[in-house]
């Protein structure tokens, strides 16, 4: 049954792809029509520590995209179930075509990102910079945490997958955000302590001027909190089989 993944990851990646030629080809359009040129800008340099960190945003909007998966098969379930495979062998299959897709979401706008700072005549700025391989790893991982988190909790709720995947960036957004409220010291510790299963706690406050930047929400080196991302998104995916594949049809 993993043809019926590689489809729907064919057609995200095919959707995703249009939305980014869409915004390439407005680039083009502005510049050729001659109301954007910036293509004479001296003295700058872009680093592509900034370029990597801005389209991880890529891949977690491609993974959420993925992460019904399994469960948008629930009225195919029970036939699923019958076949001769073993279901934590049909669901890692799943997880596999998605954590490919979430990369190739990745590299895919950051293609895109590469050819509107052509078009621009900015690609000569573009330098590399130490601290890319870090941020990358980081923002994978993140991807992979948001991917996990949300199919574990989707895992035994069939047929809400896309409607928890739409709220996860409510719910991440709002936990996040309401960090710099001035609540009282009990609710305050309480949502710090949520934070620590926002992926966006993690890489949103990463500065690659200084990846040793500790964002104020998880107080932690960057090399931990890659770790952390990986540790619990891979945690959370081997959850999510198991839940998946133990639950009653």
């Amino acid at each position: 049954m993993y043809y019926v993944e590689t489809m729907r990851a064919r057609r995200v990646l095919i959707r995703y792809g249009i939305a980014l030629l869409v915004i390439v080809a407005l680039v083009a359009l502005s510049i050729f029509a001659g109301r954007a040129d910036i293509r004479h800008v001296g003295g700058m340099t872009i680093p592509s520590s900034g370029i990597f960190a801005g389209c991880i945003f890529g891949a977690i909007i491609v993974g959420t995209f993925m992460i019904p998966g399994l469960n948008a098969e629930a009225a195919t379930t029970p036939m699923i179930w019958t076949r001769p495979t073993r279901r934590d062998t049909i669901a890692w299959q799943y997880v596999a075509i998605d954590l490919v897709t979430i990369v190739l979401g990745f590299l895919f706008t950051l293609a895109a990102c590469y050819l509107v700072l052509a078009i621009l005549g900015l690609l000569k700025y573009a330098v590399y910079d130490s601290t890319t391989v870090l941020v990358t790893l980081l923002g994978l991982g993140a991807a992979v945490m948001w991917y996990g988190l949300v199919s574990a909790v989707a895992a035994r709720l069939p047929g809400r997958g896309s409607m928890l995947a739409g709220l996860s960036w409510v719910v991440f957004l709002v936990v996040g955000g309401l960090i710099a409220a001035p609540f009282p010291t009990l609710l305050h510790a309480l949502i710090v302590a949520l934070n620590y299963l926002n992926p966006l706690a993690y890489f949103g406050g990463v500065n690659t001027a200084n990846v040793d930047h500790l964002a104020t929400r998880i107080p932690m080196s960057v090399e931990w909190r890659t770790a952390v991302t990986w540790l619990v998104g891979v945690a959370a995916i081997f959850a999510s089989v198991r839940l998946w594949s133990t639950r009653e049809a």
